[in-house]
């Protein structure tokens, strides 16, 4: 196997890469022609744009200022926002313009890792343009999250992790200064890095004992450079939520985990969470390269002909087998935010297919057409979800601030665009920015036969009456409790509009929460 000296042909590169930002100026046109302007298609973009505003402000780490709390997933993408913005004063456009290098990153960074797998120039085409067409990667490019910035450091590590595989040195403690930016980046890069120090401490072990001794030195090197660039997030996080996690963990994986081990009992639950993720994964690479899959199932049944799994292809199922343990879900891991959750993942995948695959020019046709296939069939779902954000949540947003009082403050379970356009303070219901409610949070796997009532409606309530909070801002399929205790909360103004509501559209509602019913219905056992 090639240890990639040679330098990578400009030329393989730079069409791939032309299409590439050909695909995300397709979705920038059809974000302003279906969707009304340029925008995200997930609120959640608007909760690192409010952090990074208080932070880059001087207050802090705080979603309502003079409340510390870390609601985001990823540090080192809300300090590149934060400085984007001071050097900007805007949000969309440099949070666009930073996920798009890092994205145009990913395709590069695809290539070099290919390079220090095979020799095989078409393997490593094929592999190129599979990156490059990658639907969930274009939209990722685009949606103001750190998804293509975890994916970009993931695959700078790992690269780097093979490019120096031969022998131990100050490379491999370089190594863990990679990593750490990686976990910075996304907390998922964490079990990536895991699975990579395990592979090659029994490599080590197995093949090289008469250098153990050397190995095992560098390796704890990277060991603790890695440690010592993530322990400043742990140590914001031990003040900011008693833990080593941040808040988001906190809100979603903890209550996952406990519904799941109440159900079926631990490890039995988590296990069959795996396996369905698993399954889930499986559709996710036949969807974004059917034709490269039914061809290597037809060599494999029909033909009879041996397939080995490539290191690549084995790495995206454990990673994705281990997020499964740890946060329990099968279809909304995968497929969620445009599978926001898993693109390392899927990437790593589509490499690995790429790595299992002959020369012959017919299969390399197959690859871009299956690609297309695949981008086609999602085109709209990005400028779709790009237009619901911005009738809804930031049209939401902005009537708060025109309609009500300055100070009340607002409980929603989308606090993004809401708290970003109205100013007001706001209480999350989902526990993002109070984790404290984490406890009897409303969990639903969508898209699966597993669908728990994890909410103490009491609890939560008392909680909101707590806090004097009058006003409610709520999807019904995201916040039932309005349609259950449909007496207690009284709907005034819609959004995107009534009429929208009536055709059975979803929509999400402002509600005024009478108090003096919340009590009837909570003595009456809510009925």
């Amino acid at each position: 196997m090639r240890q990639g000296s040679e330098r990578l042909e400009v030329g393989n590169i730079v069409l791939p890469c032309a299409v590439f930002l050909l695909g995300v100026a397709g979705l920038l046109m059809l974000e302003r022609l279906l969707a009304g302007g340029l925008g995200f298609p997930f609120d959640d973009s608007w909760i690192f744009a409010q952090y990074a505003r208080n932070l880059a402000e001087g207050h802090g780490f705080c979603f309502n200022i003079g409340e510390p709390s870390n609601g985001f997933t990823s540090l080192l993408w809300l300090l590149l926002v934060a400085l984007g913005y001071k050097l900007t004063g805007g949000f969309v456009v440099p949070m666009k313009v930073m996920g798009v290098a890092f994205g145009l990153g990913s395709v590069v960074l695809s290539a070099l890792l290919l390079r220090e797998l095979t020799e095989d120039e078409g393997q490593r085409q094929m592999g190129i343009w599979m990156v490059a067409l990658c639907a969930p990667l274009l939209s990722a490019s685009l949606s103001g999250l750190d998804t293509t910035l975890g994916a970009f450091t993931a695959l700078m590590a790992l690269w780097w992790h093979m490019k120096n595989r031969s022998s131990p040195s100050s490379r491999w403690a370089l190594e863990g200064v990679l990593w750490g930016i990686a976990v910075l980046a996304r907390p998922e890069n964490l079990a990536l890095w895991l699975i990579c120090l395990g592979i090659r401490a029994i490599q080590e072990m197995r093949l090289h004992p008469q250098r153990f001794r050397s190995a095992t030195f560098w390796l704890v090197c990277q060991v603790v450079l890695t440690s010592l660039i993530v322990a400043p997030w742990v140590w914001l996080n031990f003040q900011l939520t008693g833990t080593p996690f941040p808040a988001t963990y906190l809100a979603k994986a903890l209550p996952r985990q406990r519904a799941v081990d109440d159900l079926w009992g631990f490890p039995v639950g988590r296990m069959a969470m795996v396996l369905s993720s698993l399954f889930e994964f499986a559709l996710l690479l036949l969807s974004a390269q059917p034709i490269v899959v039914a061809f290597l199932l037809w060599r494999w049944l029909l033909r009879r002909q041996p397939v080995a799994l490539s290191s690549l292809l084995l790495v995206s199922f454990g990673l994705t087998a281990v997020q499964a343990f740890s946060n329990p879900s099968d279809y909304a891991l995968v497929w969620s935010y445009f599978s926001r959750y898993v693109l390392t993942n899927l990437l790593l995948g589509l490499l690995g297919l790429a790595l299992l695959l002959p020369s012959w020019r017919l299969v390399k046709v197959g690859v871009v057409i299956g690609s297309s296939l695949f981008l086609l069939a999602c085109a709209d779902l990005h400028p779709g979800l790009v237009k619901f954000v911005r009738q809804v949540n930031v049209r939401a947003g902005q009537w708060v601030k025109k309609n009500l009082p300055e100070g009340e403050t607002i409980a929603t379970h989308d606090i993004g665009a809401i708290a970003f356009f109205s100013g007001h303070r706001v209480f999350d219901t989902q526990g993002l920015i109070h984790p404290e409610v984490a406890p009897f949070l409303w969990q639903k796997f969508p898209g699966s036969d597993l669908d728990i009532q994890w909410v103490d409606e009491q609890k939560l309530m008392r909680e909101l009456r707590q806090r004097g909070i009058r006003y409610l801002l709520a999807i019904p399929e995201v916040f039932p409790l309005v349609v259950q205790w449909r007496d207690a909360f009284e709907m005034g103004i819609v959004f995107p509009s009534e009429a929208e509501m009536r055709r059975g559209r979803r929509f999400m509602g402002i509600f005024r929460i009478r108090w003096d019913k919340v009590q009837a219905m909570a003595k009456s056992g809510g009925r």
